[in-house]
């Protein structure tokens, strides 16, 4: 019996001595915990819910350090983790944290926690340790997202969301790079690969170039290592083959640019290939003294040239290759006039106002308010004219004392230490004549306006009387030209008085004047007839000519580019483009080209069938013009003819042949 009772007052103190206990997870030691994870406390019994609280040890109020917050959550780093409580249930506590760092080993510590059936005093405190689970490698990003097209250089970088240094190869082996063309399946294409310093962008380049026009398709599969297919990317594009030219006329001080200017640059803008050439051509006919100066291009080098023949690299393609056309206009140019003596040049402006006389060296400065002068060389008594010297102007070597200056004709200008445009410089010679007896004398010329190399005067105006006339006795003799169908003779200057007549446009002329000593001159002035070419560019919705889409221009990939042929002062051929003047004629798009009788022109012509506009032909209406055909290439049709005034059938020159 006594034996019994000891046994039970053993039992009954052991009883007695063990308190309560709390089950908490994460377990303690437990590793590859889930970063979302919560802290969940199950209690013996019912929870005190006021033993409850978010106060931390460094929190003071009134100087007094408040008590430790009920679950203490710190990371290895020393970082305290915040989060919320949930009283689940009455004997249930869940602590949610904030999201913890992958691959991070924490502690937590569960303090004061008061049971409702246990006087309200609080259980021992709890401690445990856990690690979490290191972060698997997921895409964030990669360069070919949204791309429809990138260039044959271009390298493709992968963004992870953590460093893959550790397990680059794996990473690589999930990864698969394929090209596809127009005539083979998927395969894969050689490339190389870089890692970032920090490990998280992968970047595969082409161990050369990507071949132009190729689709190239990315593909990674890292549900191989996270075992989440939701985590595979796939990315495809394409290798860029073709960038549309864009040219942009522009100047250096940013005026306004004529539209027509404009419009006749941009017609040379088309889509070019890789592989083919660019050819762009300078435009030289240009009105109000404007000019040419150079091109340019942000993306590309070009030849410092006026007209470009040029291979861009694939490289460089993007969807737009802009290149600008630099243009000047001189707001003013210097004519430089000197005279050594036998004379005086008098400087008129085309209303017949005297400038100035100029009888050693001056100069005038063609402007706005002056655009053009002429210049008539007087001989003195013992003297007499002979022809004209000059550089930068087609004038030199012409015979006629009275010449006009046209800034709109000034082929060439050059610059004086980036100051005033130097254009034309003149200078008259004057011969010296016999005084020994008298002697009178009438001699004619002929002056073209608008000297071209390739057209002789000569050979298109000839004197239909004798072309001098001598005599000892003072009188009066008839000069008489006729010029064939192409040229027409606008005006005469009698050198006795200096002053220019200008007449109705005609075929033949006579001019009568008086014999002088030593020497009077009559000089005509001809010129090649202004004809004016209508191109009309129009599509078709069948192959009937009638049924012409108005209102509709063509795509600026279907082109007609119109040439001039002009001959270069070392007697080669050159096919200059000309700028047009872009006109409407209810809903028919056409361009009008200042041209004259007897110039030789090509039409360079390209349907785009990407496009679905292909070249059909001419239209054999009635007074409308069909030109020859000269050459084929892969890319163009090229017609030539000879503009002349029995094809001429339109009498008007503006865009509504008025």
């Amino acid at each position: 019996m006594a034996l019994w009772c000891a046994l039970l007052v053993a039992l009954v103190f052991t009883t007695s001595a063990q308190m309560p206990s709390l089950f908490l997870f994460p377990t303690n030691g437990l590793d590859q915990v889930d970063p979302s994870t919560t802290i969940t406390i199950k209690a013996p019994a019912p929870i005190d819910p006021g033993c409850i609280t978010h106060n931390y040890p460094d929190a003071e109020h009134g100087n007094v350090v408040a008590p430790v917050p009920t679950i203490l959550l710190i990371s290895d780093h020393g970082d305290v983790v915040l989060g919320r409580y949930t009283l689940d249930d009455e004997r249930t506590l869940t602590f949610h944290p904030r999201p913890l760092a992958p691959g991070t080993r924490y502690r937590c510590i569960v303090s004061n926690i008061a049971l409702l059936n246990g006087g309200y005093a609080p259980l021992p405190t709890e401690e445990i340790r856990f690690t979490t689970a290191a972060e698997v490698p997921r895409i964030l990003s990669c360069s070919l997202e949204g791309a429809d097209q990138i260039g044959c250089d271009a390298a493709i970088s992968v963004r992870f969301n953590r460093s893959v240094t550790d397990e680059l190869p794996e990473v690589l082996r999930t990864f698969a790079l394929v090209a596809t063309d127009t005539s083979t399946w998927p395969q894969p294409i050689e490339h190389g690969f870089t890692l970032s310093q920090d490990g998280r962008t992968l970047t595969f380049a082409p161990v050369t170039r990507w071949p132009a026009g190729i689709s190239l398709t990315l593909t990674g599969r890292l549900s191989a290592l996270t075992g989440d297919v939701l985590d595979d990317r796939s990315w495809t594009t394409v290798v860029r083959s073709a960038g549309r030219v864009t040219i942009t006329p522009k100047t250096r001080d940013g005026r306004a640019i004529p539209d027509g200017l404009i419009t006749s640059y941009r017609a040379q803008e088309h889509i070019a290939v890789t592989g083919t050439a660019v050819d762009l051509v300078a435009i030289d006919d240009l009105a109000d003294r404007w000019r040419f100066v150079r091109w340019e291009s942000p993306l590309i080098d070009l030849p410092d040239e006026r007209n470009i023949h040029v291979t861009i690299p694939c490289e460089l393609y993007s969807a737009s290759i802009p290149i600008d056309a630099i243009l000047e206009r001189l707001d003013t140019i210097s004519v430089q006039i000197s005279v050594d003596g036998g004379g005086v040049v008098e400087v008129y402006d085309l209303g017949g106002r005297r400038l100035l006389t100029v009888s050693d060296s001056s100069e005038v400065l063609l402007t706005d308010s002056l655009p053009d002068v002429r210049l008539i060389a007087k001989a003195d008594t013992t003297y007499s004219f002979a022809s004209w010297i000059a550089s930068r102007s087609s004038l030199h070597g012409s015979p006629a004392p009275s010449v006009s200056v046209l800034s709109s004709a000034v082929p060439q200008v050059a610059w004086n230490n980036g100051n005033t445009p130097q254009g034309p410089k003149l200078r008259p010679s004057f011969r010296k004549t016999q005084t020994a007896s008298e002697n009178y004398a009438l001699r004619g010329s002929i002056q073209d306006e608008d000297a071209e190399l390739g057209f002789n005067v000569e050979d298109a105006v000839a004197f239909t009387t004798a072309k001098a006339f001598e005599s000892n006795v003072p009188g009066e003799r008839t000069l008489c030209v006729e010029a064939e169908r192409c040229w027409e003779i606008i005006g005469y200057t009698i050198g006795a008085t200096g002053e220019r007549v200008d007449i109705a446009s005609t075929n033949t002329y006579c001019v009568t004047a008086e014999l002088m000593d030593p020497e009077n001159t009559v000089t005509f002035h001809v010129r090649r007839r202004k004809i004016q070419l209508r191109l009309e560019k129009v599509l078709l919705s069948s192959e009937d000519p009638k049924d012409v889409i108005t209102g509709k221009k063509p795509h600026a990939e279907t082109y007609v580019r119109v040439e001039l042929r002009t001959t270069s002062i070392n007697d080669r051929t050159v096919w200059k483009a000309l700028g047009e003047v872009a006109c409407d004629d209810n809903g028919i798009y056409f361009g009008n080209y200042a041209l004259r009788c007897g110039d030789e022109v090509r039409f360079r012509v390209r349907g785009s069938e990407a496009r679905n506009q292909t070249w059909v032909g001419w239209d054999p209406r009635v007074n409308y013009v069909l030109p020859g055909k000269a050459d084929e290439t892969p890319e163009e049709m090229i017609y030539t003819m000879v503009i002349d005034r029995d094809i001429a059938n339109f009498p008007g020159s503006s865009c509504d042949l008025q």
